[in-house]
């Protein structure tokens, strides 16, 4: 009885875990085997590891089976052990986004020493797990791209649409059609990350697992970078001040480490970490973010002062803008348009915490912040015209703050032994629970009005004057048949 009561249990957290939780993980798969005979393996130990900390590890059955779930998007170290054999660790594993990796790892006999033999792990030209369309890039593609972002990342994939440089469609659908989630969260605004804290895309288009609901266009995976088991970090500075216009400017940081240290239970000489962070950082400032090939045109500093200070002109009867009168002579070129300047810094951290071998808490959370004159759209390119000439300064304002953070807790089931874990009909059972929060301010202003909405529309004090004036008319004399004007 209390063995179905159990059973029952695991099947419903799978349930949940499957619903909802297990958005964007992975998996890996496959077998230990004799390097000589390609005999299995029986209940030799696999561990997987990322960025040297010890993320889960299993026991192979008595076929030498084994099957790790689940796992971050990532690259990672699969290290294989059993009494008799040369340990074994293959390095760059690649798990992808719900998707299952395999990996099969043989094993030499011989004098069992500490020291590991490490191979390369070698993608496969076909997965045998990628039951939808689409793809994966991975971090070390993504820094030899030209762009920064993870949507440029995606572009690459195909199937999707660029227009301007920017993502249009997956698939010819709309753009609401496609969902973006980032480290199983899904994105409500906006999508920006840390370029260096992005350990993997993934672009699913057709074939898009029932976990991701109602998405009809495509899903757009982003995962960000772990803690690292050693400190590392790095500072990167790009300015176009020198030898442009256009005025980009960015401030890039990344920082990753352990916090706190425990003594490693199967050797005592060794530490692993208990809790490790990772911080990555950009802060961006461009005078021009969308610079045109040929120029723009603005009015000479003169012209402008003597247009406010003479905003009419008499003609005839009644008055004319100023403004109608203005000539080419008027204008000059300039490389950079006027009062579209954008700013912005987005930061992104996670905090790993090992509570032990079997369970794993992961607190992270970005946030991205930005200001932009460019117009009255969320799209960049959408620049107002009208404003070109005569009132650049009043460009609207767009200030956009968006936050998230989100908490994962992943707990796998092991058996008491070997052999309680051979019999078992339940294997590799885990349950994992993520609670996330995300917001979102956005706020279109006058960037000289601000708040002060009685400005709006505002056009001015007058002050009336007033003068004498006569028109003359005419009085006809029928004595004389002349005409005079008084």
């Amino acid at each position: 009885m209390l063995k179905k009561i159990q059973l029952l249990f695991l099947i419903t957290l799978a349930s949940v875990t499957i619903a909802k939780a297990q958005v964007g993980q992975g998996g890996l798969k496959g077998k230990v085997l004799d390097k000589v005979n390609n005999e299995p393996v029986p209940f030799a130990n696999v561990v997987v590891e990322l960025n040297g900390n010890q993320v889960a590890g299993v026991t192979t059955d008595i076929d030498g089976n084994y099957f790790i779930k689940p796992l971050a998007p990532g690259k990672y170290d699969v290290k294989a052990s059993f009494v008799g054999y040369q340990q074994v660790q293959v390095s760059g594993v690649v798990v992808s986004s719900d998707q299952i990796a395999f990996l099969n790892v043989k094993m030499s006999q011989g004098i069992e020493l500490k020291a590991f033999e490490k191979v390369e792990y070698e993608v496969p030209l076909i997965s045998k797990d990628k039951t939808s369309s689409g793809g994966t890039v991975t971090r070390e593609e993504i820094a030899k791209m030209p762009g920064r972002s993870a949507e440029m990342a995606a572009l690459t994939v195909g199937g999707i649409y660029s227009q301007d440089g920017e993502r249009g469609s997956v698939r010819g659908a709309r753009e609401d059609a496609t969902d973006t989630y980032i480290d199983g969260v899904k994105v409500r605004g906006s999508t920006t990350v840390p370029n260096q804290a992005i350990e993997q895309v993934t672009v699913i288009m057709g074939g898009v697992p029932a976990q991701y609901g109602d998405a009809t266009g495509g899903i757009i995976s982003i995962t960000t970078r772990g803690a690292s088991s050693t400190y590392f970090g790095g500072v990167e500075a790009v300015s176009s001040q020198l030898t442009d216009k256009f005025g980009y400017n960015l401030l890039g940081y990344t920082l990753s480490g352990p916090l706190m240290m425990r003594k490693d239970p199967q050797d005592s000489t060794r530490k692993k970490p208990l809790v490790g962070f990772f911080l990555s950082g950009e802060f961006k400032a461009e005078k021009d973010p969308r610079p045109s090939a040929i120029g723009s045109w603005k009015t000479n500093d003169q012209t402008m002062q003597d247009l406010r200070n003479n905003p009419s002109v008499p003609f005839g009867n009644g008055l004319f803008p100023s403004g109608e009168f203005v000539r080419t002579s008027d204008l000059e070129r300039i490389d950079a348009r006027q009062n579209v300047a954008t700013r912005g810094a987005v930061i992104a951290g996670k905090i790993d915490i090992n509570t032990s071998d079997n369970t794993h808490l992961t607190l992270g959370g970005t946030m991205d912040y930005g200001s932009r004159r460019t117009g009255v759209s969320t799209a960049i390119n959408n620049f107002v015209y009208n404003n070109t000439l005569f009132n650049s300064e009043h460009n609207p304002l767009i200030t956009e703050n968006v936050w998230r953070v989100y908490s994962n807790f992943t707990h796998r089931f092991a058996g008491s032994s070997m052999q309680e874990e051979s019999a078992s009909v339940i294997k590799n059972a885990y349950y994992s629970l993520q609670v996330d929060y995300s917001k979102n301010n956005r706020r279109i202003e006058d960037p000289i009005h601000r708040g002060n909405v009685f400005n709006y529309g505002h056009i001015g004090k007058f002050t009336s004057t007033y003068e004498n004036y006569y028109t003359p008319f005419p009085i006809y004399d029928d004595s004389t048949g002349l005409t005079a004007f008084v």
